[in-house]
């Protein structure tokens, strides 16, 4: 079942229809790192009954680590950009289109929340044998990463003096 790891790691190269010639190396950074440890995470992945694939499921734990770390500076960067665009929303987004931002995002926290359900039951302690179906896991993590990269994205390459 080698495809599931496939199709995830694929779903996030959404986050590169947002790369263009105008991007800095700060923003193209920011937007590729993510991506790109992603990418190699879910190929290497072995929850949910997945096998990942020879040779990165030998390094998922690194992968991850590193996955998780790149994850949290971007959504800090994402943070940080919609702070700002609140505070300063002359020349950001703008309320409406920062309000969409944030209703799109929820989405993809509960489709994240959804695929990963079985991992947080057993951190609480409840259903303990809980395993989310491969299928459901497949749907749900690709919208979240779809959700996530096309954020990231409009963030990313909306004019912004901290990024340019």
């Amino acid at each position: 079942m080698f495809l599931i790891n496939l199709f995830i790691a694929f779903t996030n190269l959404i986050g590169l229809f947002f790369i263009n010639k105008t991007l800095s190396y700060i923003q193209l950074t920011i937007l590729l790192c993510p991506i790109i440890t992603s990418c190699l995470y879910h190929l290497s992945e072995k929850k949910h009954n997945l096998y990942g694939i020879y040779p990165f499921n030998k390094y998922t734990r690194q992968l991850l680590n590193i996955n998780r770390f790149i994850a949290i500076i971007s959504f800090n960067i994402i943070i940080i950009k919609l702070f700002m665009d609140i505070n300063y929303y002359s020349y950001g987004i703008g309320k409406k289109k920062l309000l969409n931002i944030l209703k799109f995002g929820i989405i993809g926290l509960i489709s994240l929340f959804i695929s990963e359900r079985d991992i947080m039951y057993q951190k609480i302690n409840i259903y303990r044998g809980f395993v989310v179906n491969k299928f459901e896991f497949l749907f749900f993590h690709s919208i979240w990463h779809i959700v996530a990269f096309i954020i990231l994205g409009k963030i990313i390459t909306e004019k912004n003096y901290l990024l340019s």
